[in-house]
């Protein structure tokens, strides 16, 4: 027992928490009871990992974050057990119920909870497939069809990709797989700017893949900061969803899927950067 227990407790000493390369989002659709400022993604696409500091939305991630944004506290057994059953399923299945074991590695998780929650990541990012019609010469920009338009979106229903099956669980207590973000500044989008070479690539590629038509598909990737906890909310349909309250940081779009061809990019948080033309707990209501 001795040696289980020291086992895990150098198991715990050293966690890292697992960052998934990929992320499954998110075809969208206008939620049929939201309002005209929601939009609902779901889990269909694959948001690939991008070298600028936002994640995925992965329970994994998302588990983080909460810690990140004050939704839990560190004397809340319960969130340590989730904790764990998602970043460790293999531990938490075979000392979950060993109490003297259990006791000591909760402990250890606790301890690297308080010491690395300042370090979690809060900076998110999903995909929205959108849709185009034609190309304008005249604005050299591709106009959004009228189902894929942002007309003043303050909140994004996102959907975490694997939040179905959590350590043999359809969900860990306390730990949404869901989020409903709430932002002051509205997104809006009704075409977007790009340089006529980098379009003609873009049509290209849907020609050479069978895929050019009237609309054309486009994959949006939304970057964005979550900054507080609110509530968490209970659906029948959905199950739990964490309100929090975020900011859109930027929007990139892509021609395809892998999110490798880069159309546009708009940064809110610095000036815009030019398109190369190659190629902690807190109540506030949202």
């Amino acid at each position: 027992m001795n040696t289980l227990i020291s086992r895990a407790r150098a198991i715990m000493a050293n966690l890292t928490l697992l960052l998934f390369l990929s992320c499954a989002f998110i075809p969208w659709a206008q939620a049929q009871d939201a309002d005209k400022s929601s939009v609902t993604t779901q889990d269909t696409n694959m948001d690939r990992q991008h070298d600028d500091g936002y994640e995925p939305a992965t329970i994994e991630n998302l588990s983080k974050a909460y810690w990140g944004i004050g939704k839990f506290s560190l004397d809340d057994n319960d969130a340590i057990d989730g904790f764990l059953a998602i970043n460790e399923c293999r531990i938490y299945r075979e000392y979950r119920y060993d109490d003297f074991a259990w006791a000591d590695i909760r402990r250890s998780i606790r301890r690297y909870i308080e010491q690395s929650a300042g370090t979690f990541p809060t900076h998110i990012s999903f995909i929205v497939p959108i849709k185009f019609q034609e190309y304008s010469h005249e604005k050299q920009s591709f106009i959004v069809e009228k189902e894929s338009e942002l007309d003043r979106i303050r909140h994004f229903v996102i959907f975490s990709p694997d939040q179905e099956d959590i350590c043999g669980r359809d969900e860990i207590l306390g730990y949404p797989g869901a989020l409903i973000l709430n932002v002051k500044r509205p997104l809006y989008m009704r075409e977007i700017r790009v340089p006529p070479d980098i379009a003609q690539e873009y049509l290209n590629y849907l020609k050479e893949k069978g895929e050019l038509g009237k609309t054309r598909q486009a994959y949006m990737r939304v970057k964005i900061s979550l900054l507080r906890y609110w509530e968490t909310r209970q659906s029948s349909e959905t199950g739990m969803m964490a309100s929090v309250l975020g900011a859109i940081d930027g929007i990139e779009i892509y021609g395809d899927p892998d999110t490798t061809m880069l159309l546009y990019r708009k940064d809110f948080q610095e000036k815009q950067a030019p398109l190369p033309s190659s190629s902690k707990k807190g109540r506030e209501q949202p």
